[in-house]
């Protein structure tokens, strides 16, 4: 059997998870999206945005943890003989299938806040964005001040 009907919660609660980490993230972004127009015009205003990447990150992290976990779960339920190979594999599975829209809608909504426009007298605003989106992409925890 491809996928054991008995051990949904294998993959249900793994899912629920995810999609309540994506959407915790995206409302964040759109939340300071929306409240500055698209555009920082402030150095204040750039803290705000600074205080969603780090929740991006902190959130990013956060389900990479997840997705170790679930792993785990799945390598102990077949090693202990809740459930076979196959039926590990249709959890991830369904893993993948479920949380595959929401991956591509955090995508473009990441996307829509990166290109937020900086108009700025200040041009250490816009250096600091600039930065900061250099600095999202990579493996650390927070942006830096």
């Amino acid at each position: 059997m491809f996928f054991d009907g008995a051990t949904w919660y294998l993959s249900a609660i793994p899912v629920l998870i995810a999609v309540a980490i994506s959407l915790t993230g995206n409302a964040r972004l759109n939340d300071t999206y929306s409240r500055l127009g698209g555009v920082i015009r402030t150095r204040s205003q750039l803290v705000v945005v600074r205080g969603s990447i780090n929740q991006n990150k902190a959130l990013a992290f956060a389900y990479l943890g997840l997705w170790v976990l679930f792993t785990a779960a799945l390598v102990l339920a077949v090693l202990s003989g809740l459930t076979v190979f196959k039926g590990a594999v249709g959890h991830f599975l369904i893993f993948g299938v479920a949380t595959l829209p929401f991956g591509i809608w955090s995508k473009k909504v990441e996307d829509r806040f990166r290109a937020m426009k900086v108009e700025c007298t200040d041009p250490s605003v816009e250096t600091t964005f600039a930065r900061w989106l250099v600095e999202w992409k990579q493996p650390r925890l927070r942006v830096s001040e």
